[in-house]
């Protein structure tokens, strides 16, 4: 688990408001989010939806529900995701609402603290995967370029989220083929060994 500052007073970011990180030292794009009412309170997930990568710094919708506390609704898929344990509130236009969010977490959330300074800091989370991790982790660590002008640079931010998404729809991708292979391959092995011939494609 890793400590970081993400605010040199917490004042810097109004209440109700966001602002996404994406953190130097591990590669994870994440959100840190101000509650619209309580000043002190702060909650920070992964900044990607887990389900298709959605936006959910940008343009997620905040809602404060009744029984499970406040919410982010993802902006792609209408997903709706607890921001205290990033358990799934609802999937989609017409899924129930589940009010049990910790037995179906399915976005990192991380631990957000606010010293005596006001200053706002961050506890990366790490342990056991959640589906949001490939979305929201650089598999390489992100390299600024010496040869490009620093005022001409895409924003990190920018640079890595869609470079994250693009990594994983690809490894999803690469996946069902292999898998769509392995299973043609795996009849042509049966045929061949039922009936003794080789197996015409």
């Amino acid at each position: 688990m890793k400590r970081i500052q993400v605010l040199g007073n917490a004042e810097d970011l109004p209440l109700g408001r966001r602002k996404v990180i994406v953190s130097k030292r591990t590669g994870r794009s994440i959100v840190l989010i101000r509650h619209p009412t309580e000043g002190r309170t702060f909650y920070c997930m992964d900044a990607l939806c887990y389900h298709h990568g959605g936006d959910l710094g940008a343009s997620g919708r905040l809602m404060d529900i009744e029984d499970v506390g406040m919410a982010i609704e993802c902006p792609e898929h209408n997903h709706v995701i607890s921001l205290k344990d990033g358990g799934l509130v609802k999937g989609g236009h017409c899924a129930p609402l589940n009010k049990n969010t910790s037995a179906c977490k399915k976005q990192r959330t991380h631990q957000v603290e606010v010293d005596d300074q006001n200053r706002v800091w961050v506890i990366i989370s790490g342990g056991n995967p959640v589906e949001s991790d490939k979305y929201n982790i650089a598999r390489q660590p992100i390299q600024r370029s010496s040869t490009v002008p620093s005022r001409k640079r895409p924003s990190v931010v920018s640079r890595s989220r869609s470079m994250l998404q693009f990594r994983s729809r690809k490894l999803q991708a690469t996946e069902a083929i292999m898998k769509k292979l392995a299973m043609k391959n795996q009849v042509a092995v049966e045929a061949k060994t039922t009936t003794g011939l080789p197996f015409a494609s």
